[in-house]
């Protein structure tokens, strides 16, 4: 099977996210922060951009502040199965950057995902099911 994105094999499961790849350049970063919108919650701060491309960019950051390196490699792979999950009812063509705040560092999987839902459907990012 042939993709463009990341794939994790688990079992006999192919799972990767089909339409999105990550947002790793710091200008990437930057762009979205300086010309995006944003909305936040006391759990997360979600910035979003339209991009020109058929696919999305989904960049996650979690400073030193929120925990020590497992602990932000938690909250990393919490927010990336959440996207995974819904990334059928994202717009097309968006980078999204998802910051974690000191209060996710206490928020279990549930929690986080009521917020990322909450604040991108707040940025209008939600809505096409293709």
């Amino acid at each position: 099977m042939e993709s463009d994105g990341p794939q994790f094999f688990c079992g006999l499961f192919c799972l990767y996210m089909k339409f999105s790849e990550s947002l790793k350049k710091n200008e990437d970063f930057r762009a979205v922060y300086h010309r995006g919108r944003s909305a936040a919650d006391r759990r997360l701060v979600v910035y979003c951009l339209e991009n020109g491309m058929e696919k999305n960019r989904l960049g996650i950051s979690a400073s030193r502040k929120y925990g020590n390196s497992v602990e932000r490699h938690r909250f990393q792979r919490r927010i990336r199965e959440i996207y995974r999950l819904r990334e059928n009812c994202f717009v097309r063509g968006i980078d999204l950057v998802v910051i974690a705040r000191t209060d996710a560092a206490n928020s279990d999987y549930h929690e986080l995902e009521h917020s990322f839902e909450k604040l991108t459907s707040r940025l209008h990012a939600v809505g096409v099911d293709k």
